[in-house]
């Protein structure tokens, strides 16, 4: 805890990643209401838990992506990606005032997938700049186990 207020850069990843987090659970949460409101709700529940499960698979392969980006880029990919995330995100805004079929569905689907993956990726990729910006191994390992709870936290 000490880490997160004596250092200002890391304060500012980990309130970022927090946020990000809890923009990401709130989006399934108001995902998964809108799947029930659907009339193929049942289908349409059971997508939305499978398209959540799927990020989950892709973790390693986001994980070993972002360990062999060149550094040069990793600034640059971050700001790329999160890019193309708000612009996922704005289409949804506006596929999803279209009547409610199950073509409509998985193309919603597909947008929150792939923003999961873009988010666990750029996730990976800051993870770097806070190797960086931690001084010492012992302040690393603190600022990564509080960082790890603030998360799982959220995500419960």
């Amino acid at each position: 805890m000490n880490v997160y207020f004596t250092n200002r850069q890391f304060r500012a990843l980990a309130n970022s990643s927090f946020l990000n987090a809890m923009g990401s659970v709130l989006f399934n949460l108001v995902f998964l209401v809108y799947a029930q409101t659907l009339p193929f709700k049942t289908l349409a529940v059971s997508l939305v838990s499978i398209a959540n499960l799927m990020p989950s698979l892709f973790m390693i392969v986001n994980g070993y992506l972002a360990d062999n980006t060149q550094p040069r880029h990793r600034f640059r990919l971050v700001f790329e990606f999160r890019g193309i995330q708000g612009l996922l995100y704005f289409g949804l805004a506006f596929i999803i005032r279209e009547p409610a079929t199950l073509k409509v569905f998985v193309i919603l689907l597909l947008i929150n997938v792939v923003s999961d993956l873009i988010a666990d990726y750029t996730s990976d990729l800051i993870m770097h700049y806070q190797k960086l910006l931690l001084a010492g191994k012992d302040e690393y390992q603190t600022a990564l186990g509080f960082s790890g709870s603030t998360l799982s936290g959220v995500e419960e």
